[in-house]
Order: structure tokens, then C-alpha cells, then sequence
């Protein structure tokens, strides 16, 4: 493999990792405006009927606006999450092709200048 090959590998790497971080940092403003809500408007809502509103379907409407926001803190919660995942595979990834080209260049340079008779294997 020649340089311009390394190098043409190394720029889809860096593109890969590159989108895999910006996927990931899509997720957490997403769990970040999930948050917001919650603590902002859902919130507001979910308090102001508890004080206001009294009887069984009062009652009714505050348990399911109280899950309703319980799965959008489990949400954001896995939001974040993945991408923590995301950024860790995409750092690992990301590591393990760069050391891999890295090797690939030294063997090659190592290769180049040596002179191998007689048909025999290069080592």
C-alpha cells in the first residue's frame, strides 16, 4: 500500500469518527431538550394541575401526565447513554485502524529497503 492509499484510509476513518461523534452529540441535545421540558413546561403543567384540580379524572390525568414524564427522563436517560456508547466505540475504533495504518506504513518503509534474493519471503 502506498502512502496516498494511507492516506486516502486515513480520511475515511477520520470521516467515520467524525460522524459517529456528531450522531452522538445529536443524542445528547436531545436528551438535553427532553430535559428542559421535563423540568420546564411538564413539570409546570403536572404541579398546577395537582393544585388545581380535584376528583377522580383530575387524578386519573395526573398519573398519566406523571408517567408520561417518567419515561421522558428514562429517555434522555438511554439518549445519553448510547451516546456514550457511540463516542466510545467510535474513539476505540477510531485508535485501533489508526494504529493498524500506522504498523502497515512502518513494515512497508522497512520492506522498501531491504533487498530480498532469490524469490525468498520478505521478514
Amino acid at each position: 500500500m502506498n502512502d496516498f492509499m494511507y492516506s486516502a484510509r486515513e480520511g475515511v476513518i477520520r470521516f467515520n469518527y467524525t460522524k459517529a461523534i456528531e450522531q452522538a452529540e445529536r443524542l445528547e441535545e436531545i436528551a438535553s431538550r427532553i430535559r428542559g421540558e421535563i423540568s420546564g413546561d411538564i413539570s409546570d403543567i403536572l404541579e398546577e394541575t395537582r393544585q388545581s384540580w380535584k376528583g377522580d379524572r383530575a387524578d386519573y390525568y395526573y398519573r398519566k401526565v406523571k408517567t408520561l414524564f417518567d419515561e421522558l427522563k428514562i429517555a434522555a436517560n438511554n439518549y445519553e447513554k448510547i451516546a456514550g456508547t457511540i463516542r466510545n466505540i467510535a474513539r476505540r475504533n477510531y485508535d485501533r485502524e489508526m494504529s493498524a495504518i500506522r504498523i502497515a506504513r512502518e513494515r512497508s518503509y522497512r520492506g522498501n529497503g531491504q533487498s530480498h534474493g532469490g524469490g525468498g519471503r520478505a521478514r
